[in-house]
C-alpha cells in the first residue's frame, strides 16, 4: 500500500494545478493500491473507484488554516500511514518521518524553489526565504528518495540528497492527443493556469515576438 499525503480532494471532479493533476493521473494508471490522505467536505472512509481513499480534513474555511488542520489530522490518524509514503511538499516530510521513522518516504519536487520565493508566488515561503532553505535541507535529508521536475534546480537539490533523480513530466493520453498535421503550421501550446504566478502575459508577449519571426506559428 502506498500512502499519498497531500491536500488533494478525491471527491472533486476537477483537479486544478500540477500536483493535483499528477495525483489524479497516478490514481488512474497505478496498478498498486493507494491510500489518499487528503481533504474533502466529507470526512471519513469512502470506497474509491480503484483504490481506498482516506478523507480526513474538511475543506471549509475556519479560524485555523487548512494546512495546520491537515497536519494535526495526520498526527491524529497516523495509523493510516503505510510504510511507503509519497509527499509532494517539503512541509510534510519532517512530520511524516517523525510519525513513520522506518518508512520509505519519496519526495516529489514540482517547482523551482527560486520561483516559489518571488513576489509573484502564492507560496507562504516567500515571506520566509532563509527559513525555507533550512527547512528544505532538513526535508531532503529525511527523504528516502527525491524526484525533481525542475531542470534548473536539479543540480542544487542533487548536492543535498544524492538519491535525487531529475525526471520529466508526462501528459495523459486520454486527454491530449498527438496531432498528425500535414500542413505547414507550427503550434505553440500553453500549459498552465491563467494566474499571476504563471505569468500568462509574459507567455503572450513571447508568442507575439516569436510569431513576428515565424508567420506559421499558431498559439
Amino acid at each position: 500500500m502506498i500512502t499519498i499525503v497531500h491536500q488533494f480532494d478525491v471527491n472533486s471532479e476537477m483537479h486544478v494545478g500540477g500536483i493535483d493533476t499528477w495525483i489524479a493521473d497516478y490514481l488512474e494508471f497505478s496498478k498498486k493500491p493507494v491510500c489518499i490522505v487528503g481533504v474533502s467536505d466529507f470526512v471519513g472512509m469512502i470506497p474509491g473507484k480503484h483504490k481506498i481513499h482516506s478523507i480526513m480534513v474538511k475543506k471549509k474555511k475556519g479560524k485555523i488554516p487548512i494546512s495546520v488542520r491537515f497536519l494535526i489530522n495526520i498526527v491524529r490518524n497516523r495509523k493510516l500511514l503505510s510504510n511507503e509514503i509519497y509527499a509532494h511538499r517539503i512541509d510534510y516530510v519532517p512530520f511524516l518521518r517523525l510519525l513513520r521513522p522506518r518508512a520509505v518516504i519519496t519526495l516529489f519536487i514540482h517547482t523551482d524553489s527560486k520561483k516559489q520565493l518571488t513576489a509573484k508566488s502564492d507560496s507562504f515561503w516567500r515571506f520566509l526565504p532563509s527559513f525555507y532553505f533550512l527547512f528544505e535541507r532538513i526535508a531532503l535529508f529525511l527523504s528516502s528518495r527525491v524526484f525533481i521536475y525542475s531542470a534548473t534546480d536539479a543540480y542544487r537539490i542533487q548536492q543535498i540528497n544524492k538519491s535525487t533523480l531529475q525526471v520529466r513530466s508526462w501528459y495523459n493520453d486520454n486527454v491530449f492527443k498527438r496531432l498528425d498535421s500535414t500542413n505547414n503550421i507550427d503550434l505553440c501550446l500553453w500549459v498552465g493556469r491563467f494566474e499571476q504566478p504563471k505569468d500568462p502575459i509574459l507567455a503572450i508577449k513571447s508568442f507575439a515576438r516569436a510569431s513576428a519571426v515565424n508567420r506559421n506559428l499558431r498559439l
